[in-house]
């Protein structure tokens, strides 16, 4: 009865819409594929197919990625060595985000120098795509173009730490 009362409220009040990205609270993220009276179906990247009760549709957190917006941002952290300058990395890294066709140029991408830490300079790398089905295409192509832009500007990465017996 509570997945019948469920299946309504979500028909009126439209959390959820058939094509939309939404993620469980246990991480189990995927597209909206059907939504039933008493269940909504729920595909994932990997090919499994969610059957979820209404009731922990409404009961429950669950974040939808596109409900108001198909946009998708991807955030790509990275760390260099400590003898790098910022101002190189920074420049070197926003050229990257500018390769990349299918990376939207609103909202503009953002590069962040972030902390330093004991292994080296940490920055990260935000920005939007159109959908999150090409977030990891892009991401990909991203973090390539990035290490090429890096290498071409002379960046070292961190040495590994090895441990000590």
């Amino acid at each position: 009865f509570a997945n019948l009362i469920s299946g309504i409220i979500i028909a009126f009040e439209k959390p959820v819409y058939v094509g939309d990205i939404i993620e469980l609270e246990d991480g189990t993220k995927g597209r909206v594929t059907d939504i039933g009276l008493r269940s909504t179906t729920v595909d994932t990247a990997d090919g499994a197919e969610y059957i979820i009760p209404n009731h922990d549709m409404i009961g429950k957190v669950l974040k939808n990625w596109t409900l108001t917006s198909k946009l998708y941002k991807i955030q790509v952290n990275f760390t260099v060595d400590h003898e790098n300058e910022p101002d190189n990395i920074l420049r070197a890294a926003k050229e990257a985000s500018q390769q990349i066709k299918e990376i939207m140029p609103a909202p503009v991408p953002s590069v962040q120098f972030l902390n330093i830490r004991p292994n080296g300079l940490e920055f990260q790398i935000s920005c939007w795509v159109k959908s999150i089905g090409e977030s990891k295409k892009v991401k990909s192509e991203l973090l390539t173009v990035l290490h090429k832009q890096l290498l071409q500007a002379g960046v070292r990465y961190p040495k590994p730490t090895q441990e000590k017996d």
